[in-house]
């Protein structure tokens, strides 16, 4: 599984230099997933960034859809967690400590129904009923991970291993991001199985 992890990683950022890959097994988050998300469908290995001081409380807690406690970095697309299937999408939410560390977290998420989205503009003339009722919403980058390389974990979970690639479902490109999102509405869809450091 870590050569995987490091190819997950590389085929989006290169340049990286990971200093330690860690397995989680956070009580916390074993009690939300078994709730709910163990027993849901479409699950996928996913980052999320964070920054250093929010680490231990999310490693307490596990990921919440808005933290009181926690530093803000990102909600462009509403409450929810976010996260990508490109490491350099994660990267950019992802702050030094001061040892010159930094942390992202790849998770197992039960994805389930989704709604997707090619750009915030493209959201915004959409009836809400229509995402409302998904699990997840999806927001299309213009850039992916090749599909054909995917592979599937013997615990069901798919690892989105392909090289980059254009997004060629994409009707149009204008407002589109680059990196592809995911938002997670529910907290019990989500349970953290590695810390990675990188400098």
């Amino acid at each position: 599984m870590i050569s995987d992890l490091d190819l997950y990683i590389r085929n989006s950022a290169q340049n990286v230099k990971v200093t330690g890959i860690y397995s989680i097994l956070s009580k916390a988050g074993v009690e939300f997933f078994d709730e709910k998300g163990r027993k849901g469908k479409n699950h996928k290995y996913l980052w999320h960034g964070t920054r250093p001081e929010n680490l231990l409380s999310i490693l307490k807690l596990g990921l919440l859809a808005t933290p009181p406690h926690a530093i803000q970095t990102g909600n462009l697309f509403g409450e929810g967690i976010y996260f990508a299937e490109t490491f350099v999408k994660s990267y950019n939410y992802c702050t030094e400590s001061s040892k010159g560390q930094k942390y992202a977290l790849l998770c197992e998420v039960a994805i389930g129904s989704v709604f997707t989205s090619a750009s915030l503009y493209d959201l915004q003339t959409t009836t809400s009923a229509d995402a409302k009722n998904k699990d997840t919403l999806k927001i299309a980058g213009k850039n992916i991970p090749n599909d054909k390389f995917e592979v599937t974990a013997p615990t069901g979970v798919r690892l989105p291993l392909g090289e980059m690639q254009r997004n060629e479902t994409l009707d149009t490109n204008w407002g589109a991001m680059e990196y592809s999102e995911y938002i997670v509405k529910d907290r019990s869809n989500v349970i953290i199985r590695y810390l990675v450091s990188f400098e």
